[in-house]
């Protein structure tokens, strides 16, 4: 992971699954508390990112949870085959338990998972910072981690959790971009509301999946010379499938 200057985010840049751990270790590790994974837009990777980091915690032992608050798409609710019910957050008292509420994942030990509210008035009630904390400050009583997935700060309306007042709830929050796609002005100002709202940066994840690798690159020029040098291209080939460094 690099590391900019003080005050300033640090840009994690995962090239292949075996940086996981990396980041892991730099958004949760050992710590305790709530991960907040939003991004300044849709489509950017912040789905698939929670729930890798929430397996992580899971397979280090942790207990974990992961929660869908990305009402924008209910992604991980139609991945988990969950059913999607009222929360009715607003009826309850704050420091009633929440456990009612969670579904433990079977297959994969020490994760648990939140599908996204069906009730507006669950949606109203975590709009409010203060509430949002004691949501957060509730589940963390019987959690080592809880990530939760959002929408994108630029979809927030009426009808979604707003991810900044969120991030400001969370003990810690990491901005996804996707290379190459996410205009640099709309990753600033994100960055800006959230720090504006008091939200604790953990870093910026930079998504690589529309970025061709350096080796994937050097594979379509030797794909290039076989037709002018066969031999050469496959021997080209194999020297790269080879090559530790790419």
């Amino acid at each position: 992971m690099a590391m900019t200057e003080k005050n300033k985010l640090a840009v994690i840049q995962p090239t292949a699954f075996t940086e996981i751990n990396r980041i892991h270790r730099q958004a949760l590790s050992a710590k305790r508390g709530s991960l907040v994974v939003t991004a300044a837009t849709s489509g950017e990777g912040t789905s698939t990112f929670a729930h890798i980091m929430a397996l992580r915690s899971a397979d280090n032992g942790q207990k974990t949870l992961l929660v869908d608050l990305n009402m924008r798409d209910t992604h991980l609710s139609t991945s988990f085959n969950a059913e999607r019910f009222a929360w009715r957050l607003s009826e309850r008292q704050i420091n009633e338990p929440l456990l009612d509420l969670v579904t433990e994942v079977t297959d994969v030990p020490n994760l648990f998972f939140m599908s996204a509210p069906r009730d507006d008035m669950s949606v109203q009630y975590l709009r409010d910072v203060t509430r949002a904390n004691y949501f957060l400050t509730n589940l963390e009583r019987h959690f080592d981690h809880i990530v939760i997935d959002t929408t994108p700060i630029n979809a927030y309306n009426r009808y979604n959790v707003d991810p900044v007042l969120m991030a400001a709830a969370a003990t810690r929050t990491v901005l996804v971009m996707l290379a190459g796609s996410t205009p640099r002005e709309k990753v600033k100002k994100a960055r800006e509301m959230l720090e504006d709202a008091g939200a604790t940066i953990e870093g910026l994840l930079i998504n690589d999946f529309k970025n061709p690798s350096l080796r994937d690159e050097m594979l379509k020029f030797a794909g290039s010379l076989e037709r002018m040098s066969p031999d050469f291209a496959v021997w080209l080939k194999k020297k790269i499938m080879d090559a530790e460094t790419l």
